[in-house]
């Protein structure tokens, strides 16, 4: 008997708020992504990539004003605009692409031709992507407790680059 209850209570209560919380956040995306949306095609590489950039880079505000701790969150939204760069700038006709450097620098934007070395750095710039969204290995942070202490939450910031896409929600 309780449980018919429980249930009826959950449909005349709680169905009715979820709906509204959906149609309300439905209404808001309808209007942050309608640039997004008016071009957008299914078939389209360029629209799937600007949908996807646009998506992200409110992601990246929302971690860069949001409350989670500042030297993870930089580092977060660094590598997630570093991403919307590199994606961007595969979508685009000029075809300039990203050349890395060894030492660990930044990435600067260099002009490529449809040749060899266009292949070479195009394929460089979509290997940075999926290490970007695939993230670190987890064996790098092994023995890292971070409800112990603050120096361990230290260690972990410091190893921590900020990729991985699961981690952004997170």
């Amino acid at each position: 008997m309780e449980d018919m209850w429980f249930n009826i209570k959950y449909y005349l209560w709680h169905r009715p708020k979820d709906f509204y919380h959906d149609v309300k956040w439905f209404l808001k995306n309808l209007w942050v992504f309608r640039k997004q949306m008016w071009k957008f095609r299914p078939w389209d590489f360029y629209h799937n990539f600007q949908l996807f950039a646009f998506s992200l880079e409110l992601l990246s505000n929302q971690i860069r004003n949001g409350v989670e701790e500042e030297r993870s969150a930089t580092k977060k939204s660094d590598a997630i605009d570093e991403l919307v760069g590199l994606m961007k700038t595969l979508s685009e006709d000029d075809f300039e692409m990203y050349e890395e450097y060894s030492n660990g620098d930044k990435f600067i934007i260099t002009p490529a031709k449809y040749n060899n070395e266009y292949k070479k750095r195009r394929n460089k710039a979509l290997k940075r992507i999926f290490r970007i969204i695939k993230g670190q290995d987890d064996k790098e942070f092994e023995g890292i407790d971070l409800t112990s202490s603050e120096e361990h939450y230290d260690k972990w910031v410091e190893k921590f680059d900020g990729t991985g896409y699961y981690g952004w929600w997170e």
